[in-house]
């Protein structure tokens, strides 16, 4: 069985939590509201599960620490501002539709980087050193591609 790969996983998942915050302000209901929160922290925790798969797929087993590193870091700046930016649009606007229309637009673009990235440029990176040591006690060096 062939398995999604998590660049995919990830794209459709972060995609669609965009279009589904942009369009939260549309709900007007408790029901309506509950449904959007359930989906999308499925959708949430399915971007954060790809995540890894993607940082892998993308920049290969070598620089994965690397990378997933970075992944984090842009992550954290993201979350940091989110919130603060959040409550100073509610100030001047007195609702939160326009702060999640930029929401929105926001979580979907940053899937739109990752199409950049070709499964070329992957094998370019670097490979791996295996070292196994077999019952006797020799160890045999491989080279792997990551």
């Amino acid at each position: 069985a062939r398995v999604v790969g998590g660049k995919r996983t990830y794209m459709f998942a972060i995609m669609t939590a965009g279009v589904l915050t942009a369009l939260s302000f549309l709900l007007q209901t408790l029901v309506g509201m509950a449904t959007f929160a359930f989906i999308d922290a499925i959708l949430v925790h399915t971007t954060l599960v790809a995540m890894v798969v993607s940082t892998v797929e993308c920049c290969g087993v070598a620089n994965f620490s690397q990378a997933y590193g970075w992944v984090l870091t842009a992550m954290t700046l993201g979350v940091l501002m989110g919130p603060s930016t959040m409550g100073w649009i509610f100030e001047w606007y007195g609702n939160y539709d326009i702060a999640m229309l930029i929401s929105g637009v926001v979580q979907f673009s940053s899937a739109l980087p990752i199409l950049l990235i070709r499964n070329e440029d992957k094998e370019k990176l670097g490979s791996v050193a295996v070292k196994t040591v077999d019952s006797d006690g020799d160890d045999s060096s491989a080279s792997t591609s990551s």
